[in-house]
């Protein structure tokens, strides 16, 4: 037994080198290849991708489109503030120690005496009256001074303003030397031959009221009557004219806005 193990071994062996003898033979016909190892699913390697550096976005600015000869570039105007001019203020009206000082400027006060001023509202304006006296009378009309303005006008019974020339208002009716005036009624005549609409008036004269001033007012250098035309309608006394007769008959004005408008 121990002989026949002995050459089963031998045997094994033979064929063992017989079967390794043919695998290198047959290796020596293919090409030699060094240090190539055949890549394989499991052991290939994937060369590792160089990073890319992602840039970071940068906001974008609009570039305004560069103007052509064709097409002028428009711009949108600015609005232009305007200026807007503030109303020139009125005046303040005048205190009662201001009306007396205006005052003081026409009326000699070492001959005159001067009342306490009145405050009084004449056709929605503000007037500041005054009493004139000396040593034997008082004086009529009185004499007001208007608030906003620091006019002189004479103020009558009648609620009636006239100008302001002088003090003591001119009792004259004589004209001139030769003594050729009217009386006041003939003035008053002379006024009534004027039409309506010469006048201004709606109606004529005799549809009216005549009052003539106690004194004389000069007139562009003209001394005249000044007759006070009053409407009586309603029930109310409303002066609507006032007309001046030169005292020689040759001159009719009319008093519009504080001014004289020669009418005849």
């Amino acid at each position: 037994m121990k002989k026949i193990t002995v050459i089963i071994g031998i045997a094994a062996i033979s064929l063992t080198m017989t079967a390794c003898g043919s695998f290198f033979k047959s290796n020596d016909n293919k090409p030699s290849v060094t240090g190539t190892v055949s890549p394989t699913a499991a052991s290939t390697t994937t060369p590792a991708q160089e990073a890319t550096a992602t840039p970071t976005a940068m906001p974008t600015l609009s570039q305004a489109p560069a103007a052509t000869t064709d097409t002028p570039a428009t711009s949108t105007p600015m609005p232009v503030a305007t200026a807007t001019q503030a109303p020139t203020p009125s005046p303040e009206p005048i205190t009662a120690a201001e009306a007396v000082a205006v005052l003081k400027k026409y009326i000699d006060t070492s001959v005159y005496s001067i009342s306490d001023p009145v405050l009084i509202d004449v056709d929605g304006k503000q007037y500041y009256q005054f009493t004139i006296s000396d040593a034997s009378q008082v004086y009529s009309p009185d004499v007001i001074v208007e608030a906003q303005s620091s006019k002189l006008y004479y103020y009558d019974s009648y609620n009636v303003l006239s100008a302001f020339e002088s003090f003591p208002p001119d009792k004259t009716e004589t004209a001139n030397s030769q003594g050729d005036t009217l009386t006041q009624d003939q003035a008053i005549a002379l006024l009534k031959t004027l039409s309506a609409e010469t006048l201004g008036l709606p109606d004529t004269l005799d549809s009216y009221n005549l009052k003539v001033d106690t004194w004389n007012t000069v007139v562009k250098g003209n001394e005249c009557y000044c007759i006070n035309v009053l409407s009586d309608k309603g029930g109310t006394t409303t002066l609507v004219g006032m007309y001046y007769v030169s005292l020689d008959g040759s001159l009719i004005y009319k008093n519009v806005e504080d001014d004289f408008v020669l009418i005849y």
